[in-house]
C-alpha cells in the first residue's frame, strides 16, 4: 500500500514538474520577446531624440512619440519584472519538485529493499509455521494417545475397585450365610441330642445300639408272638412316642442336608478367602508402587519449597499395609530431623503442600480447589509456593481462595466481591493478561474473598 502511494505521488510530482518546465519555457520565450521590444523602444527613443535635435517642427510629434514609447517601455519593464518573478518561482518550484522526486525515488528504492527483505522473512515464517504445524500435529497425536492410555488405566482401576467392592459384598454375604448355617447347625445338633436322649429314655438304647441289635425274621409266628409280648410290655410301660422312629429318620435326613450345606459353605469360604487374598496382594503391590512414587516426588517438591532438606515417608505398620498409618519425618535446612507434629504452623503447611503436590504429580487431577492454603505462609514461602503452583498449572486448573497478594499476582483471572453500596454485593472479575495496573489496584482495594483461576 505504501509503495502504491509513493508511485502515485511520484507520478503526480513528475506531472507537476513537466508542467512547471513548460511554464518556464513559455515565460522564458515571453521574456525574450519583451527584451527585444524594450531594445526596439530604446532605439526609437534614441532616434526621436536625434530627430529633436534636427528641427523644431518635428519636436512636438517626436516628443509625443517619445512619451508614448516611454510609457510602453515602462509597461514592458513591468511585464518583464513580473515574468522574471514568475520564472524565479517556477525555477524554485522545479527545484522543490526535483528534490521531492529524488526523495520519493530513494524512498521507493528503500521500500523495494524492505519489500524484498519482508518477502524473505515471509518465506522463512511460512517454513517455520509449516514446521510448527507438523510439530503440533505430532504433539496432538501423542496427547490423544496418552489420553487414551490414561482413560484405559482409569477404566481398569474403576473395574478393579468395582470387583473389589463386589468381592467384599460377597464375602460379607457368605459370612452372614455361614453365621446362619452355624446357628442352624447348633440348633440341629441340639435337636439331635434331645432326640437321642429321648430315645434313650424310651428304649434305653442309643441309635447305634439299636441298629446293631436289628436281626432278620426267621419264623414269622414266633416273631408275631414276640411282637405281641413286647407290645403288652409296652402297654404295661405306659404311653410311648410311636413317631420317634419317623422323627429320627427326618432329623437324620435334615442333618445330612445341613452337613452338605455346611460343606458347600466351607468350600465357598475358602474360595472367597483365596479371592480376597489375591485382591489384597494386588492392592498391596499397587499401594507400594504409588507410595514409592509419592515419596520420590515428595522429596523433590519439598526441596523446591524449602530450598533443600530431606524427607522420609514410612509405614507405621509395615506388616499391615492396607490398614497401616503413615509417618512423615522431615529434615529442614538448619534444623534437626523432626516429626510432622513437631514443626511450626508454616512448616507444617509447606510440608503438607509438598505431600499434596507430590500426590498430584503421581496422579494428576484436571481441577483442584485450594481454600486459604497459603494463610500461614510468609512472603518468601508464598513465592516458593507460587513457583510450584505455576509448574502444575500447565496440566491442572486451580481455583484458589486467598487473601494473599502474592498469590493474586500469579493468577490468570481474579474474582472478587465488593460492596459499592451498603447491603448490595457485586461480583468483580479481572483478567490480569488484559487488565491495566490502576484497574487491578482498584479491585484489590475493595476485595472480599478472591478466587484466582489457573488455566491450562
Amino acid at each position: 500500500e505504501r509503495a502504491t502511494t509513493l508511485e502515485m505521488e511520484t507520478a503526480l510530482i513528475a506531472g507537476e514538474l513537466a508542467t512547471a518546465r513548460a511554464e518556464e519555457a513559455t515565460f522564458t520565450a515571453q521574456l525574450d520577446t519583451h527584451e527585444l521590444a524594450q531594445r526596439a523602444a530604446e532605439t526609437e527613443i534614441a532616434d526621436a531624440e536625434r530627430a529633436l535635435a534636427g528641427g523644431q517642427r518635428e519636436r512636438d510629434a517626436v516628443t509625443a512619440r517619445a512619451t508614448t514609447l516611454r510609457l510602453r517601455l515602462a509597461e514592458i519593464r513591468g511585464d518583464l519584472n513580473r515574468h522574471q518573478a514568475t520564472a524565479r518561482r517556477a525555477a524554485e518550484l522545479r527545484e522543490s519538485l526535483t528534490t521531492r522526486l529524488e526523495k520519493n525515488t530513494r524512498a521507493g528504492e528503500e521500500l523495494a529493499r524492505a519489500l524484498e527483505t519482508a518477502g524473505v522473512q515471509q518465506r522463512d515464517a511460512a517454513a517455520e509455521l509449516l514446521r510448527l504445524r507438523e510439530a503440533y500435529a505430532r504433539g496432538s497425536g501423542e496427547l490423544d494417545a496418552a489420553k487414551g492410555r490414561r482413560a484405559a488405566l482409569l477404566d481398569t482401576i474403576a473395574s478393579n475397585l468395582d470387583a473389589q467392592k463386589q468381592a467384599r459384598e460377597a464375602i460379607e454375604e457368605c459370612q452372614g450365610r455361614m453365621h446362619r448355617a452355624d446357628l442352624r447347625t447348633t440348633q440341629v445338633e441340639t435337636e439331635i441330642g434331645f432326640l437321642e436322649s429321648q430315645f434313650f429314655e424310651d428304649y434305653r438304647l442309643t441309635p447305634d445300639q439299636a441298629l446293631a441289635r436289628v436281626q432278620p425274621v426267621e419264623n414269622r409266628g414266633i416273631a408275631v408272638a414276640r411282637l405281641r409280648t413286647l407290645q403288652t410290655m409296652l402297654e404295661n410301660l405306659g404311653a410311648v412316642n410311636l413317631g420317634a422312629i419317623e422323627e429320627f429318620d427326618r432329623v437324620r435326613e435334615r442333618l445330612t442336608f445341613l452337613t452338605a450345606q455346611r460343606r458347600d459353605l466351607d468350600e465357598a469360604r475358602e474360595s472367597l478367602t483365596k479371592v480376597i487374598g489375591e485382591i489384597e496382594a494386588t492392592c498391596k503391590v499397587k499401594f507400594l508402587e504409588a507410595f514409592a512414587k509419592i515419596a520420590h516426588e515428595f522429596q523433590e517438591i519439598f526441596v523446591q519449597l524449602f530450598g533443600g532438606g530431606k524427607t522420609e515417608l514410612s509405614l507405621a505398620e509395615p506388616d499391615n499395609l492396607l490398614e497401616s498409618g503413615i509417618e512423615i519425618n522431615v529434615l529442614i535446612p538448619g534444623k534437626r530431623n523432626q516429626n510432622l507434629v513437631q514443626l511450626s504452623g508454616g512448616e507444617r503447611t509447606l510440608t503438607a503442600l509438598a505431600l499434596l503436590f507430590a500426590m498430584l504429580r503421581v496422579k494428576p487431577s484436571p481441577f483442584v480447589v485450594l481454600d486459604e492454603i497459603d494463610a500461614a505462609l510468609d512472603e518468601a514461602n508464598v513465592g516458593r509456593y507460587n513457583d510450584v503452583l505455576r509448574g502444575f498449572a500447565a496440566d491442572t486448573q486451580f481455583l484458589t481462595i486467598t487473601h494473599n497478594k502474592g498469590t493474586m499476582e500469579v493468577a490468570d483471572v481474579l474474582y472478587g466481591v465488593t460492596m459499592e453500596k451498603a447491603g448490595v454485593s457485586k461480583i468483580v472479575s479481572v483478567r490480569l493478561s488484559d487488565a491495566h495496573t490502576p484497574t487491578l489496584a482498584g479491585v484489590t482495594e475493595q476485595n472480599g474473598p478472591f478466587r484466582n483461576e489457573k488455566r491450562q
